[in-house]
């Protein structure tokens, strides 16, 4: 039974139609509106309670197995708090911000930030993993338009009845800019402190208890600004946008914290060998199970976790099966090698990435594999696999000096990063994530020299 059919349907679940409000353990209760709260009942929303937000991190940190469902919640409630300040320090700052805030636009704005994940398959970002090593341009967010614009059940439809157009939310979703209010996307993606960046930092320092520790975010939230792009002292920006901003004062007692946490939580959790291992094993069990035509790419993204691995166990590949059966039972492939950032392995393999030829890093696996196996090093159901992190910064954000009723100049924490010690040491801490790791089954830890050695003599044959 497909969960669009008849018995599935708004009509027949009419309390369905109801405002929500939801326990939380981050912000307390989350309430919807109706509309809102119609959104979050499609079976297209609900598919999202199936996918973990941080995938096998619960192998090394067994608390987090917290979902994206709750994630997009957190992620529309802050959005909705968020516009309220926006839209009262508006009044502040009126001379200088010309703004006319529309019921619509602000509801278009907390739906897409709940959609914003929604395109995501199973295990989440560790199928982006998989695209990146097969050089194809699939990415969540492609996925995220698709299905806003086009479900495979009633997400889109939904949209429609509330009276909001689809292409716009999936625009929106993915932090695209539609008009001269540029703030708006800035509070869902692909901004230095957007409400996605701040949801998961919370809920992630929760869940594994690394980073944040009690954190004030109505205080945050407080301090949030609108700036016109006149003000703000950037080559990069628009003049006539509007964007977001946060006045100094939260500089140092809440956006520093929240940077600080961030770059915890990517050396210690998301690029933690311990996480990364075990994301590269279940990456390599796909790739070989796509190969044998076992697996559609595109058949897959519709599933959740629990499906995905039901599809994996069922595989005849023997290299698939073993790599399973290490993470089912714990006995998780270990850091061999790791190359810094400056070393001349990184920058070669880097430079493969830059040229779209991620194919070869593949190829260096194999032959590697075959030359450790030929040695009598390596089981022939096992492999060494090499990891290549994206490198991630602060990112852009803007800081606004403000006095009394005027907003006096904004600027790009770019700026601050040479002025203050502390953010120029996170965004270097986040830089450094970007290093070489090559990892294998812990039997082969003793012949960490000859593995080295013959990974970088096939690199330099390679590159």
């Amino acid at each position: 039974m497909k969960y669009n059919d008849r018995s599935l349907t708004f009509n027949d679940y009419p309390q369905l139609w109801d405002p929500l409000t939801i326990v939380d353990p981050i912000y307390g209760a989350l309430r919807f509106s109706r509309e809102i709260s119609r959104i979050i009942n499609t079976a297209d929303f609900q598919r999202l309670r199936g996918i973990k937000q941080l995938s096998l991190v619960s192998l090394q940190y067994p608390s987090a197995d917290h979902s994206r469902f709750i994630h997009s919640l957190g992620v529309a409630h802050l959005i909705r708090l968020a516009i309220d300040y926006l839209k009262l320090n508006a009044q502040r700052f009126k001379e200088e911000i010309e703004i006319k805030f529309e019921e619509k636009d602000e509801l278009e704005t907390i739906l897409a930030g709940l959609l914003h994940d929604i395109g995501h398959g199973p295990t989440g970002h560790v199928l982006d993993t998989f695209f990146f090593r097969e050089n194809v341009p699939h990415k969540h967010e492609d996925y995220t338009q698709k299905r806003i614009i086009d479900s495979p059940y009633d997400l889109t439809a939904t949209i429609e009845k509330i009276g909001l157009e689809p292409k716009i939310i999936a625009a929106k979703a993915i932090g695209r800019k539609i008009d001269n209010n540029a703030f708006y996307s800035n509070l869902i993606a692909n901004y230095g402190m957007d409400m996605d960046r701040l949801d998961y930092i919370a809920r992630d320092s929760y869940f594994t208890g690394v980073g944040l520790k009690d954190f004030n975010y109505f205080l945050l939230l407080s301090d949030a600004i609108i700036v016109p792009g006149y003000k703000i002292d950037s080559p990069k920006i628009d003049k006539e946008q509007y964007y977001l901003a946060f006045n100094e004062s939260s500089l140092q007692q809440s956006i520093e914290p929240l940077l600080l946490a961030r770059a915890m939580l990517y050396g210690q959790v998301y690029y933690s060998s311990k996480n990364r291992g075990p994301q590269l094993m279940l990456v390599k069990a796909i790739e070989q199970m796509v190969e044998k035509g076992e697996i559609v790419i595109d058949e897959i993204m519709e599933k959740t976790d629990g499906e995905l691995w039901s599809i994996i166990l069922s595989t005849k590949d023997n290299l698939a099966r073993n790599l399973i059966a290490r993470i089912k039972f714990h006995r998780l492939y270990t850091l061999l090698v790791e190359f810094n950032r400056t070393e001349d392995v990184t920058v070669r393999l880097l430079d493969l990435v830059r040229k779209g030829e991620t194919n070869k890093i593949k190829d260096i696996e194999r032959k590697a594999t075959d030359e450790l196996i030929n040695a009598g090093l390596l089981r022939s159901e096992d492999v060494v696999l090499i990891d290549i992190p994206t490198e991630k910064g602060i990112g852009t954000l803007f800081i606004a000096k403000t006095e009394q009723n005027k907003i006096l100049e904004a600027y790009s924490i770019e700026r601050t990063r040479r002025d203050k010690m502390l953010i120029s040491a996170i965004d270097e801490q986040m830089k450094s994530q970007n290093r070489i790791r090559i990892y294998g089954p812990p039997e082969l830890k003793k012949e960490k020299l000859i593995v080295e050695w013959k990974l970088k003599e096939l690199i330099n044959n390679y590159c």
